[in-house]
This record gives C-alpha cells, structure tokens and sequence, in this order.
C-alpha cells in the first residue's frame, strides 16, 4: 500500500482500447487494506464512476485522456482531460468512513 498526503496527486494516461472507442469509463475504488492489488478482493469498494467522452473516433488510438487522483481529508476529486480537444471533466467522491 501507499501511504498518501493530503492534496496528494497521482497520474495516469490512458487512450481508448479499439479505434473506433467513443467513451471511456474510470473505475474509483477504495479499501482500508494496505496491500490490495485488485478490485474483486475483499473489502474493496467502489468509490464511483468517470465517464469520458471520447469523439472523432476516425483519429483511432490517438485520443489520449490524462487522468488525475487527488486526496483530499474527506473526499477523493478526480479529473480527466482530453489531450486533444482540451475537455476537462471532473467530480468529486465524498469519503466515509
């Protein structure tokens, strides 16, 4: 596990799978175990979900999203923006404990 400061920020690049994808959805979950790898393991959680938005499918692969985790004291903000196009999506994931 990672131990993560407040305002903490952890990064990912992904682009679509097929090259005719028009959206791409993130997965957020969370658990209290320190050493979880995967998301069918015991305790984990589904925080939410992010729907991306992925247009001009006839440009294939080359439709990066940046995806961005930051950690704050009682919420998870997660934000994605499409490398080409400049669209920004964000939401926030309330934590409870």
């Amino acid at each position: 596990g990672v131990e993560v400061a407040v305002d903490q920020k952890f990064y990912y690049t992904a682009g679509p799978v097929v090259p005719n994808q028009t959206d791409m959805t993130f997965n957020i979950f969370i658990t209290p175990d320190n050493n979880a790898k995967y998301c069918d393991e015991d305790g984990m959680k589904m925080l939410g979900k992010m729907k991306i938005d992925l247009p001009d499918p006839h440009r294939g692969k080359n439709r990066l999203v940046e995806f961005t985790l930051t950690f704050g004291t009682m919420e998870v903000k997660a934000t994605a923006v499409n490398k080409r196009t400049g669209q920004v999506y964000e939401s926030t994931f309330v934590l409870e404990f």
